[in-house]
């Protein structure tokens, strides 16, 4: 099994950790789609044949010798007959009940051959099983013919609080198939592009295409700015209960140092719409390879600090506030620079470059260290390998 496969596993139920915490009385939020509310017509086919326990099936095709298979991997909550394939929230209690018990055929079989989960093999099922939620409350939120969404408050372990997971399923031969698991909000973010022009000392933020916003759903961030806050508070022609549409802009003044952050941010969810910087031509919205990798990353605003005529820089990882981030998590340096990593907390990380360049393999221990000097100018990508998909995400911009 390749290594990234394994990290989806085990970073999907963790990118849940920095979701937003939902209501244990309410257990879901209002993120339905337009599903036609159709379910798959075909017949449930039959599934591969297992290389040692019996491979999961729907349950109008259990037979009697699936019940070795029952005991194998936990009775009810582990059996595959108990599971309506058919059924989106059926599929995901099983797709989640094999996941806790380590049930490598299930999980096998469940993950959509295209989707974000990749095969697990037995070498592996300890490290991804590690990661397991639990399932509080389920429901299907949105459902066509194709696709399903399904929603659940889901207990990672040794969380104090459920979190609100979206799992996206695809249909297979009449079957639901699991394709991806979200952080529920990261799917409501508004899509939306600005562009910034800066001219003479100002800047002008255009709203170029993409959803309506409200206006006071939409701030302005950054260094380097006369002006910082709430859009409507900023724009001349916009009040606090407008939108944000197409062709709105507004104009603040800046230094020659500065970055900038549209913020979409209603109280419960936030994410960034779009960053600039002043650094370089090459950071604006939509063009920085490190805006690109780094927008969903923690601890993150659109600043690349700037190190440069430093012989050595050292960046902190596994910070607490916010859990799983490196701090900074975006530098620049000169070529020649050593870039050492500090591990903080007591948890496992790593530092892992995208293209293999460096991997400091997982380290635990508080105090560890791992050090390399970058002597080719460029745009060096890394990721913490358990903690990928929660946003530990980093970068190095090598002059």
């Amino acid at each position: 099994m390749k290594r990234r496969d394994v990290l989806r596993w085990t970073g999907m139920a963790s990118a849940l950790a920095v979701a937003g915490c939902i209501s244990d009385d309410d257990g879901t939020d209002d993120t339905s789609g337009e599903g036609d509310g159709s379910t798959p017509t075909a017949e449930p086919t039959s599934t591969p044949e297992p290389t040692s326990t019996p491979e999961p099936t729907s349950t109008t095709e259990s037979s009697d010798d699936e019940g070795t298979g029952e005991e194998e991997s936990g009775g009810e909550n582990g059996a595959s007959g108990e599971f309506d394939y058919t059924d989106p929230v059926e599929t995901v209690k099983a797709f989640v009940t094999a996941w806790q018990d380590g049930n490598i055929e299930t999980m096998n079989f469940l993950a959509a051959e295209d989707g974000n989960f990749g095969q697990v093999q037995e070498a592996d099922v300890e490290e991804v099983s590690s990661q397991a939620p639990t399932i509080e409350e389920v429901e299907t939120v949105d459902e066509g013919e194709e696709s399903a969404s399904v929603e659940a408050l889901l207990v990672l372990p040794d969380a104090e609080v459920p979190r609100s997971g979206t799992f996206e399923l695809v249909a297979v031969d009449g079957e639901w198939r699991i394709h991806d698991l979200l952080p529920t909000g990261q799917k409501i973010a508004p899509s939306v592009n600005f562009d910034p022009d800066v001219d003479d000392g100002t800047m002008t933020l255009t709203h170029t295409d993409g959803d309506a916003v409200p206006a006071d759903e939409l701030f302005v961030r950054g260094k380097g700015l006369d002006r910082t806050g709430v859009w409507y508070e900023l724009s001349d022609e916009l009040g606090e209960n407008d939108d944000v549409k197409a062709g709105h802009s507004l104009t603040i003044a800046v230094e020659n140092e500065y970055t900038v952050s549209v913020v979409w941010d209603n109280g419960e969810y936030s994410a960034t719409l779009s960053s600039a910087g002043g650094a370089s031509a090459s950071e604006s919205a939509g063009e920085s390879p490190v805006e690109n990798y780094l927008a969903d990353a923690n601890n993150y605003d659109g600043t690349v600090e700037d190190f440069t005529g430093q012989d050595s820089v050292t960046i902190e990882t596994g910070v607490d506030e916010p859990d799983y981030a490196y701090d900074p998590p975006a530098i620049r340096i000169d070529q020649g620079t050593e870039v050492t990593w500090q591990w903080v907390g007591g948890g496992a990380h790593s530092v892992t470059h995208e293209d293999g360049e460096f991997d400091s393999e997982i380290l635990d221990s508080e105090g560890a260290e791992f050090s390399h000097t970058f002597d080719e100018s460029g745009t060096y990508l890394y990721y913490c390998k358990p903690h990928k998909a929660l946003g530990m995400k980093g970068a190095v911009v090598v002059e």
